[in-house]
């Protein structure tokens, strides 16, 4: 008589093929994982350089406010000014960089998550094929 029931034989060899097909896919995910991990190391060290550099402008700035102000001129910027000014639009770019690098983070994390969910789906129709 004929029975709905997989031999363990067949259950293994059916276990082993969905494993071997997403196997690929699973090293894809695992890749895209460490990268995103590794750009966010990277991202969390430029953001802790940010906060230095932001720091030292501020620092620098409020010991030589008094100097700045003295050395004053309506139509030129003095030396130091121009110092401070370089330096705080170079740490703007830092940080529209940094804005740019989170935005990509950020959809490769969507992406992962999608990809996840859609393998996910995929594994469970594999496993309801009677």
């Amino acid at each position: 008589m004929f029975s709905h029931h997989e031999s363990p034989l067949l259950k293994r060899r059916r276990r082993n093929r969905v494993r071997k097909s997403h196997q690929p896919k699973q090293r894809a995910a695992v890749n895209m994982f460490d990268e995103l991990m590794a750009e966010l190391d990277y991202s969390y060290d430029t953001l802790a350089t940010i906060n230095v550099i932001f720091d030292s402008l501020r620092f620098t700035y409020a010991t030589s406010k008094n100097d700045i102000d003295r050395l004053k001129n309506n139509t030129i910027l003095g030396d130091m000014e121009k110092e401070l000014l370089i330096a705080y639009d170079d740490l703007t770019l830092q940080i529209n960089h940094l804005e740019k690098n989170i935005c990509k983070i950020e959809k490769k994390m969507l992406k992962l998550k999608d990809d996840e969910l859609f393998s996910s789906h995929e594994h469970t129709l594999w496993y309801s094929i009677p």
